[in-house]
């Protein structure tokens, strides 16, 4: 019979392995890797690995989950803390509580100024949120900044969202047509789930 075979087929008290490689306290109901004292259930003094680690049936989060796709099972955050991601719609952060970000910003020359308001120039302009928001659930959306090369626009609104887009209008005092470089960005902030 091995000596692994012994161990196993025994009943054993007390195990130290090395000194300190690995030791069970039958007293205390310890067990320690790297120390011959442990103060814990389980008591690790040194580098371990653990590829799903949970507390208290939750799991751990650390520098290798907390970026990453975010998800939730029931309104319970399920995947990583923080996801950020873009596309030609723009870019968006979500997180693990259901809170997301959105932006955009470009430069185009086809945006008018044309239609008349009572005293004022309009025009709008949709975007399509680079990431869907939750049906339902409120959502604020602005435009941070609107300006012409040959100056800065008077205001902007935003005239109706969804949970995949947003229209906006934008005012003037002045009457301008499309061809001149029109600077703007766009935020919405809401829900994803």
């Amino acid at each position: 019979m091995t000596k692994a075979r012994d161990i196993a087929d025994s009943e054993l008290g007390s195990l130290t392995v090395d000194t300190d490689t690995l030791v069970v306290d039958e007293t205390n109901n310890r067990v320690g890797i790297g120390t011959s004292s442990p103060s814990q259930a389980l008591d690790v003094n040194g580098t371990s690995n653990a590829t799903n680690l949970t507390r208290g049936g939750s799991q751990v989060y650390s520098r290798n989950n907390i970026l990453g796709t975010v998800s939730q099972s029931g309104g319970v955050p399920t995947g990583g803390v923080i996801e950020k991601g873009s596309n030609a719609n723009g870019q968006y952060t979500k997180f693990a509580d259901g809170t997301m970000i959105c932006w955009y910003q470009d430069t185009v020359n086809d945006q008018a100024l044309d239609g008349e308001y009572v005293s004022l120039y309009v025009g709008t302009r949709n975007w399509t949120f680079p990431a869907e928001f939750a049906d339902g659930l409120e959502l604020v959306a602005g435009c941070l900044e609107s300006q012409y090369d040959t100056g800065r626009g008077w205001g902007s609104r935003i005239a109706g969202a969804g949970t995949t887009s947003a229209s906006f209008v934008f005012f003037d005092l002045v009457s301008r047509s499309s061809g001149a470089d029109f600077h703007f960005s766009f935020y919405a902030v809401g829900r994803w789930y």
